[in-house]
């Protein structure tokens, strides 16, 4: 396994502490008001995606 930079891991780290989960109605809501939605920590989805 590729052994990453310390800037990359210190990027990586924010990022997740910046995620957060939410309802399917909270993430139209979101999605609304320009947010990015993310499912599964890489599939991206469309808010009014309930699955």
């Amino acid at each position: 396994m590729a052994k990453h930079s310390d800037e990359f891991l210190r990027l990586a780290n924010d990022a997740k502490q910046r995620i957060t989960k939410v309802s399917p109605t909270e993430a139209r809501k979101r999605d609304a008001e320009g947010a990015f939605c993310i499912e599964g920590g890489l599939k991206a989805y469309k808010a009014d995606d309930e699955t």
